[in-house]
């Protein structure tokens, strides 16, 4: 573990991706490399921290700091995260104040109960394998349909039983969503009916059994609708 201080953090650094995957470097429950301090003096817009034991949200900004970062995506894939608080107080939204180019969020398989404290800012978020977040569905449903910039929403792997219709209903801008491998039966005929741009809908190895294409009918962009391992018995077309 080197000193932070001897990091390299001229503001006239060309250094843009901080890949610190897998390192092991925030083992330690005291250990605090002050992210925010590197951020600052480069120009860092991609940081890489997946597999690091990480149990609480490190800080990316500094809150009495007067500059705003470049950072647009955070990779936190593979943690213990179960929150996105802070030990010291405030959640990952006081940071997005101040680094209002953040658009990516990548919160893959890890033990999330609590979604507050995203980022309105978003446009690509993954949530998979997160299965606590059922817990706790209507809360954190509410939660994600306030993120009306999204783009893509991944959120396979997470057992939750149900949708409602105002999950997705400000996501106007919704391409991509991937709701593979949970236990959805039945989806609501109004589920994406604000969703015109979508092009691609993962909803493979669910409970389906029947599908009524009426959900689909007025996506024109629709490329790719992914059914397969679900328990399809008939399929109905209303005009």
């Amino acid at each position: 573990h080197r000193d932070l201080h001897s990091f390299p953090t001229r503001r006239s650094s060309d250094l843009k991706d901080l890949n610190m995957a897998h390192t092991g470097i925030f083992a330690e429950f005291n250990k605090d490399l002050k992210l925010h301090f590197i951020i600052r003096s480069c120009s860092i817009s991609d940081i890489d921290l997946r597999g690091n034991l990480i149990r609480s949200m490190p800080r990316f900004t500094n809150y009495f700091d007067s500059f705003s970062g470049f950072l647009t995506t955070i990779s936190l894939d593979d943690n213990l995260l179960e929150n996105l608080y802070y030990i010291a107080g405030g959640d990952l939204s006081d940071d997005c104040s101040l680094m209002l180019q953040l658009t990516h969020l990548e919160l893959r398989q890890n033990r999330l109960a609590d979604l507050h404290g995203l980022c309105k800012s978003l446009t690509h978020l993954y949530l998979s394998n997160n299965k606590r977040l059922r817990k706790n569905w209507t809360r954190n449903q509410a939660v994600i349909s306030e993120l009306a910039k999204l783009q893509v929403f991944e959120f396979a792997h997470n057992d939750v039983n149900n949708i409602s219709d105002a999950t997705f209903r400000a996501m106007t801008d919704l391409k991509e969503i991937y709701l593979g491998s949970n236990n959805l039966s039945v989806l609501s005929t109004n589920l994406f009916r604000r969703n015109a741009k979508l092009e691609i809908i993962d909803l493979n190895s669910n409970l389906l059994r029947d599908i009524n294409f009426q959900h689909f009918k007025q996506l024109q962009y629709l490329k790719v609708l992914n059914l397969q391992d679900n328990f399809l018995v008939r399929s109905e077309e209303h005009t």
